[in-house]
């Protein structure tokens, strides 16, 4: 069996070496790493992280790549239905994270804290979550941003349980993904597709913002730090060490990668 998923030029970090086009893998090439280049794909579902450069031949065809070293991973569930999602800004599960402070676990009344407290608050909201799942997905697809962060994002309003008609309860912060009012206009109703797109194109003009900051960084932590940036401003992040110094619970960032990563295990 042969499956087929198109490239395009995702415009971030190494991502100039894709052109328009398709690609062929076939099932004999389903057993381990992909080798290719930075950026994350993700084809009918089949996960494939680059390991290393690969420049990729122009025009595209099948034969361009039958000595290659493109290879799935061993644990890749193909759905020929679930189409194309190429994310750009970061593997989630690469990131580094410390989960969820003492004080942000309180919510719950846990008695834990870190990456297992993260796990647990994203675990009690995952039914209220699910409600958005489609949402989620479509404009995880579109932006190219992996849906497990938005998850997250909406799990840190505990996906709206804490607002009263859609805003925090200082009337700050708005809608499932809290849209600051105070530097943005709030698009849509609170928990509207709209609202959910207009929130990831923020994080992701902060993480932008974050790369231009911090050159030297890689996507990953430009994704962490456009993250902590969604929560407190870009000026507040002045070094990866100290990502979280002036975020809400001194963890957003933490959190937030750490139930991503929960949610990323349930589906999204």
């Amino acid at each position: 069996m042969t499956y087929v998923f198109g490239l395009s030029d995702c415009g971030f970090v190494e991502s100039k070496i894709f052109r328009d086009g398709f690609v062929v893998i076939t099932d004999s090439l389903v057993g381990s790493e992909l080798t290719c280049s930075s950026i994350v794909l993700w084809v009918f579902r089949v996960r494939v992280q680059a390991r290393e450069p690969f420049p990729i031949p122009s025009p595209l065809s099948h034969s361009n790549f039958e000595n290659t070293s493109f290879k799935l991973r061993d644990n890749a569930i193909v759905d020929p239905n679930a189409g194309f999602h190429c994310i750009i800004y970061g593997d989630i599960l690469k990131i580094d994270t410390t989960g969820a402070s003492e004080k942000t676990a309180k919510q719950d009344k846990l008695t834990i804290k870190g990456v297992e407290a993260s796990k647990k608050l994203a675990e009690h909201d995952l039914a209220q979550v699910e409600k958005y799942k489609s949402m989620i997905t479509k404009v995880g697809k579109a932006k190219k941003i992996d849906p497990a962060v938005i998850a997250a994002i909406i799990s840190e309003s505990r996906a709206g349980a804490v607002l009263k008609n859609g805003w925090d309860p200082a009337h700050k912060g708005f809608g499932l993904m809290q849209v600051d009012r105070r530097y943005h206009t709030p698009a849509g109703a609170w928990d509207s597709e709209q609202h959910i797109a207009q929130a990831t194109e923020i994080l992701i003009s902060f993480t932008k913002e974050i790369k231009a900051r911090f050159p030297m960084w890689s996507q990953e932590q430009c994704f962490k730090g456009g993250i902590s940036a969604y929560n407190a401003g870009v000026s507040t992040v002045s070094s990866y060490e100290n990502i979280d110094a002036r975020t809400t619970g001194n963890d957003y960032s933490n959190d937030v990668v750490a139930r991503a990563q929960w949610f990323k295990s349930k589906g999204y």
